[in-house]
């Protein structure tokens, strides 16, 4: 088998890397109610005034949608004790594809409940939302407010794993908007893992950012732990992939390729990978 050039193992790589992105994805003025002045207030009151529960509905392209999320919110906004209603307008902000105005509904959540579990909603809502905008302008204000979230759980369980490994990967994916060095996220990582050797979310994002600092052997490592902790964790095989191809292994990325194609049951991207399967073996 002819050996890949440079060029071609990264363009490969890349559009395997793409295939794992997939496949794990994914403004009216009112009167504030006086029932909710203070929540509504301590959102509103960011630095960014663009950045308000009001003028992201009012920046909705779409007059049919607007109209609704709008007419929802009045509705929240006249009965603020359903809660429920906050879940409803996160999901269909979320399902549109407004993730910034779907975390800021979970913040108000949980400004409202300041419970554990509805401040990590808001700091996850956040970070997708960081993630995925479309707002250059809006990514530090949306990577601050994830942190400040999860921070408020560990104020109320500083044991919470999940928030602190949600920590851990703002500060590591935001350290160039934050100023700050991505160790300090690799280190509470690290710290999760040495509370829980089994915790899958800590472990892959440390496996992910070794890629990202091309250290594949530590990856490699991280990912093959990973598969005896949990042998169905199949997007592990494409993350492996990428690293056996890096490391210019082909017959180990269409070993894992394999394994991942097996563990799926969707047609059209087996037919996918079987396609990538030919052009690595034909290189």
């Amino acid at each position: 088998m002819a050996k890949l050039s440079k060029q071609q193992y990264v363009a490969i790589a890349a559009a395997i890397l793409i295939i794992v992105l997939l496949l794990l994805l994914p403004r009216k003025v009112l009167d504030k109610k006086d029932i909710v002045k203070d929540q509504l207030e301590e959102i509103d009151g960011s630095h960014n005034h663009d950045f308000t529960i009001q003028s992201l509905i009012g920046s909705i392209p779409d007059e049919s949608l607007r109209n609704h999320i709008q007419s929802e919110y009045d509705k929240y906004l006249e009965k603020s004790s359903n809660i429920s209603k906050l879940d409803s307008l996160y999901s269909i902000s979320y399902t549109n594809n407004f993730p910034e105005l779907a975390a800021s509904f979970y913040e108000l959540k949980a400004l409202k409940l300041k419970s554990e579990e509805s401040w990590l909603l808001s700091g996850d809502a956040f970070f997708n939302a960081f993630r995925y905008t479309q707002h250059q302008e809006f990514k530090t204000l949306l990577i601050n407010k994830a942190i400040d979230a999860y921070n408020e759980v560990l104020k109320i369980n500083d044991k919470n794993l999940n928030a602190k490994t949600g920590l851990g990967v703002c500060y590591v994916d935001g350290s160039s908007y934050l100023g700050e060095p991505p160790m300090r996220g690799i280190t509470l990582l690290l710290e999760v893992v040495k509370e829980d050797s089994t915790n899958l979310s800590a472990l892959t994002n440390l496996g992910y950012f070794s890629i990202q600092s091309g250290q594949y052997e530590k990856a490699k490592q991280r990912f093959e732990q990973i598969l005896i902790i949990e042998p169905k964790f199949a997007e592990a095989h494409l993350y492996l992939t990428d690293i056996s191809l890096a490391m210019e292994d082909t017959t180990k990325a269409v070993e894992h390729i394999e394994k991942y194609k097996n563990m799926i049951e969707n047609p059209a991207t087996k037919q996918q990978l079987d396609e990538y399967i030919k052009k690595l073996l034909n290189n």
